[in-house]
């Protein structure tokens, strides 16, 4: 979606960090992808998919500008992710 956009992407290995296993550096991780939104023009950081729960560094960055679209806080939607219990309701 992004390249259709012209939007600029940047893929931080998790590989490089530990992976999924119990080895994985969630501070070192966050940093880097921290630090890669930061060389940016960011005016929102949105976790669309995004499984990994990022560290405090990113918030400290990008207060109050990250949107997180997690299926579980979103309301349940013919031909999309169904949630037993949305998160929000409104």
């Amino acid at each position: 979606m992004a390249a259709i956009s012209g939007i600029e992407s940047v893929l931080v290995e998790r590989g490089a960090f530990g992976g999924f296993g119990a080895s994985f550096e969630r501070l070192a991780f966050t940093q880097a992808v921290t630090d890669e939104l930061s060389d940016r023009p960011v005016d929102l950081v949105a976790m669309a998919g995004f499984g990994t729960v990022l560290a405090q560094p990113i918030h400290d960055r990008f207060g109050g500008r990250i949107l997180n679209t997690h299926p579980r806080c979103s309301r349940p939607s013919p031909g999309g992710t169904q949630s037993k219990r949305p998160s929000l309701r409104g």
